[in-house]
């Protein structure tokens, strides 16, 4: 049996332009948190979230797309992901992700 993890769950500085799977769910467990984005630079960027099945995002796993962000951190709570699936993020700059919640068992 798996122990039940909380706190920070994945957190990352993306390279610009690129998918990147922040997190992946294990089989059998369920995670709840908050993600967030947090523009380190001083201009602009977008930001992208995608939740998949388990591969690579296609065009329906996304979340958002391209969003415009400044200097506010962008946050998504209540960001559910079951066993399996996985969370990818897109940046197009200097953008610290964060997830932060829990894992436990999917019953």
């Amino acid at each position: 049996m798996m122990a039940n993890n909380s706190g920070r769950l994945a957190a990352a500085v993306p390279p610009g332009g690129q998918d990147v799977e922040l997190f992946a769910c294990a089989a059998g467990r369920k995670a709840i948190g908050t993600l967030t984005f947090n523009n380190r630079a001083r201009t602009n960027a977008t930001i992208s979230l995608a939740v998949t099945a388990g591969g690579a995002p296609v065009a329906a796993d996304w979340m958002f797309e391209e969003m415009l962000m400044d200097a506010i951190p962008a946050t998504v709570t209540g960001l559910v992901v079951g066993g399996g699936q996985k969370i990818y993020v897109r940046t197009s700059g200097f953008v610290g992700v964060t997830y932060n919640g829990a894992v436990t068992a999917d019953t």
